[in-house]
């Protein structure tokens, strides 16, 4: 029998398929030139270097497999991170190469990604973060900010920025500590920093503490939970995104003196000794929970801990 379809409408001899197969890539930031005969751009068609993402069969979190080349058939800038929405089209160089074809303003209409968390610590009173230059109009930016004080000087609730929602506020340690989760869509007219601010009792807080995580693509499913405590198990508790291609945030803090060791799959990405405050990220939650996602401080110490996901 011959290797090639017979049946209608192929009838014959026909050119190789790539089947419409979806693969999860993780691109990095380097990138190569490539030039094909008949390509209409003068210097060549860029690819980027990424590897193929493999679950890990005991934590189900993805991990580096082969290495491969990525092609963006838009021509949009791609940060670096982990894309769902790649299909192997070809090889080049005896390597795989995946083509994204559904990105447009820089994100996905199926799919988001990790792109970078900015952290800055202030000494008292309001914090200001520096926005990443590697930002995107239409990218949703999650804010953590934490004050420690004394007395009643950490229950003061920060002063929002414009344009935020909060999605968790509260206080730790018997109100000596306050913290605030929340996002908002990025806007041209944010400028290059975002401001929160204690308007009253800013003598009574010793230390304060915010960071920003900025995740790329259609504007996300966002849900989110907390808790606190006292004791060395920082458990934010757990969610059930109800998508695979979820991206997780850990928050966690407390008050002060203690190093973090990040929960099992979850990346450390931006802390700060002042006030020991942490963020830490992973993708492709599982469909049904993240589980409780349980941090471990070097010794007992009051905390509070928050879980955010965000699903396309």
């Amino acid at each position: 029998m011959q290797s090639y379809n017979q049946q209608t409408p192929y009838l014959g001899r026909t050119q190789p398929l790539y089947p419409h197969l979806m693969q999860a890539v993780r691109i990095t930031s380097t990138t190569v030139n490539a030039s094909f005969e008949g390509s209409s751009s003068p210097g060549g068609v860029v690819l980027y270097i990424g590897y193929v993402q493999q679950l890990d069969p005991n934590t189900l979190l993805p991990r580096d497999r082969e290495p491969c080349l990525v092609v963006d058939l838009n021509g949009e800038d791609l940060s670096p991170g982990i894309y769902t929405n790649c299909r192997l089209a070809g090889s080049h160089v005896s390597l795989p190469v995946y083509e994204i074809g559904t990105m447009t303003g820089g994100g996905s209409t199926t799919d988001i990604a990790y792109v970078v968390a900015g952290n800055k610590s202030n000494g008292s009173g309001s914090v200001s973060v520096n926005i990443p230059t590697s930002k995107q109009v239409g990218d949703t930016i999650v804010g953590w900010v934490i004050g420690y004080g004394v007395g009643s000087g950490g229950t003061v609730p920060p002063g929002l920025p414009s344009g935020w929602t909060t999605l968790q506020s509260g206080t730790y340690d018997s109100g000596k500590g306050f913290y605030w989760v929340g996002y908002k869509v990025y806007a041209t007219a944010d400028g290059s920093s975002y401001t929160w601010t204690n308007p009253s009792d800013s003598s009574s807080i010793l230390t304060t503490q915010g960071s920003i995580t900025i995740v790329r693509g259609t504007l996300p499913t966002i849900n989110s939970t907390r808790s606190t405590g006292s004791s060395t198990t920082p458990n934010a508790g757990s969610l059930a995104p109800g998508n695979p291609l979820a991206i997780v945030l850990y928050f966690a803090a407390s008050n002060g003196g203690v190093s973090l060791t990040m929960p099992p799959g979850i990346i450390s990405m931006a802390d700060s000794n002042n006030a020991d405050s942490f963020v830490g990220w992973r993708a492709l939650a599982p469909a049904g929970s993240t589980g409780n996602i349980i941090g471990t401080w070097s010794s007992s110490t009051p905390w509070v801990a928050a879980l955010v996901t965000l699903a396309p």
